[in-house]
């Protein structure tokens, strides 16, 4: 049986003789939970993690940053235990705060087991519903796309002036372009052979 006992955020031993010890399996059931997933404890006890078939983590984060290791305590990957054999892969956190202490499972394999629920309060003193629904939102966010690219077919361009590095070209605001595709180039030779529309009033060379 493989057993350290690094106190919270660490690493190294206080000394103190310990108090309560608290059973944490991970993954249980072969699900991406950690059962229980809350846990009360007082300053001194001992929560004893007990790893299971899959390849997880208990790793330390943040209340608003629940999938993000803060730099505390981690039990790093390759606890493998494929038989299930409770006991074999054990690590014990003892417990130094009566403060909450937030932990997740780091493994982004196939998808984050973070954002799917695994997640673990100690203390959470009433916040780890809040804290699971922060850990499963934590990677919606919206990006928006930068740079250039092409027009498609038949969808208007935006509204303004566009400029190549060659020739200037304009488009007249709120006026749709030409339709086709069209991908700026710094070779003037692309455009020799370049028939303009003549839609008079819509689109000019300058």
């Amino acid at each position: 049986m493989s057993t350290t006992t690094p106190p919270h955020g660490t690493g190294t031993g206080t000394g103190k003789t310990h108090g309560k010890v608290h059973h944490v399996t991970v993954g249980a059931q072969g699900k991406n939970i950690y059962s229980p997933n809350q846990v009360n404890a007082n300053v001194g006890d001992i929560i004893r993690f007990n790893f299971l078939a899959r390849n997880h983590t208990v790793t330390q984060s943040d209340f608003n940053t629940p999938c993000t290791f803060n730099g505390g305590f981690d039990t790093g990957f390759n606890q493998f235990n494929p038989d299930n054999k409770t006991d074999l892969f054990v690590k014990d956190f003892v417990v130094d705060t009566n403060k909450p202490i937030w932990f997740h499972c780091a493994q982004t394999q196939p998808k984050s087991h973070c954002q799917a629920g695994m997640v673990l309060g100690i203390n959470p003193a009433g916040k780890f519903d809040a804290f699971l629904e922060k850990a499963k939102n934590s990677g919606n966010s919206s990006v928006t796309p930068t740079g250039t690219g092409s027009w498609i077919s038949g969808v208007p361009a935006p509204t303004g002036v566009y400029t190549t590095t060659t020739r200037s070209r304009s488009w007249i605001s709120g006026v749709p372009a030409p339709t086709g595709y069209y991908t700026p180039s710094s070779q003037a030779a692309e455009y020799t052979s370049y028939r303009y529309p003549s839609i008079k009033g819509r689109f000019f060379q300058a």
